[in-house]
């Protein structure tokens, strides 16, 4: 790099004495800029080539990078094969044991519904067995109440005979009585009435 500009500090310090500076306020800020102003400043031909620099380390950045996204695809490849072939043995493995384990639960449910069907036919013949008894002494319940109440309504016919004998035996004796005093009130009417 290379190139400086010339610059005019008198030219500056008027100006900035101009616009309100204080003369030593400008004439710093002069110093201070004809001293930045000295340092050497790009030229067109310098950043032309850093430009062509930049595109060569770019271009390289560039080729290292599509080699290694290629390599790291490759690389993911395997190892997603890789998995793959793992994760379907494992599967295969846990769809063996789920299947076993699945014939044994089979085979315990089973085991489990036999011993409770048996439970349930024995407990069924037994309340059968209490059922029938009880069914039979209610039936011999029934049969003493027949009894009862065929002597009961014997009895009462009975008494009901007997009831009605003694009103035909009541009536009888009333209709004797009301003759009795229909004739005698007859004979001790006055012999003229009618």
């Amino acid at each position: 790099m290379s190139g400086s500009v010339a610059f005019d500090t008198l030219k500056f310090v008027e100006k900035l004495e101009a616009g309100g500076f204080a003369r030593p306020q400008a004439k710093a800020a002069a110093e201070a800029f004809a001293e930045a102003m000295s340092q050497e400043l790009a030229t067109k031909a310098d950043l032309s080539a850093a430009e062509g620099g930049l595109r060569a380390e770019i271009g390289k950045v560039r080729t290292d990078l599509t080699a290694e996204i290629g390599k790291v695809r490759t690389e993911l490849k395997a190892e997603i094969a890789e998995v793959r072939t793992e994760l379907t043995a494992e599967i295969g493995k846990v769809r063996t044991e789920l299947k076993a384990e699945i014939a044994e639960v089979r085979t315990e449910l089973k085991t489990e519904i036999a011993a409770v069907k048996t439970e349930l036919k024995t407990e069924i013949a037994a309340v059968r067995t209490e059922l029938k008894t009880e069914i039979a002494e209610v039936k011999t319940e029934i049969a003493a109440v027949r009894s009862d109440l065929k002597t009961e309504i014997a009895s009462v016919r009975s008494d009901v005979e007997l009831a009605k004998r003694d009103l035909k035996i009541w009536f009888g004796s009333t209709m004797v009585v009301a003759v009795g005093v229909i004739l005698a009130a007859i004979r001790y009417l006055p012999a003229g009435h009618p």
